[in-house]
């Protein structure tokens, strides 16, 4: 059973955190954007805790800020092009699940941007 899910995880995560619908989608076209105008974005966070239940855009620029320490600038945009963030596996029992966040931006190429800093 957890060889079956290992690859379930193993062929969703190949989609997902690739930013594309499919593997014929490369990385460097613009992510899909959803019927509400926005584009969703997975983000693994780098840290030994899980997020909580109630993390959000502010915990998430925090984060970006104490690990990668960006550009006044690029914090400025992070806040301007995403809209929120919120646990993306809320009722996950895996800790990898518990520390993958979802975004949703105004930005295409968000994934390029924020894989420079997660």
């Amino acid at each position: 059973m957890k060889t079956r899910l290992f690859f379930l995880l193993l062929c969703i995560s190949t989609i997902v955190f690739a930013q594309a619908p499919c593997p014929n989608i490369p990385l460097d076209e613009p992510a899909p954007v959803w019927e509400d105008g926005f584009y969703r974005y997975y983000v693994k966070l780098i840290s030994e805790n899980m997020l909580v239940s109630d993390f959000n855009k502010t915990d998430f620029i925090n984060h970006i800020v104490v690990i990668s320490n960006p550009s006044t600038e690029d914090v400025d945009f992070m806040n301007t092009s995403i809209t929120e963030v919120e646990m993306a596996f809320p009722a996950s029992q895996n800790e990898d699940l518990m520390k993958v966040a979802l975004v949703v931006s105004t930005y295409e190429f968000q994934h390029d941007f924020l894989t420079a800093f997660t």
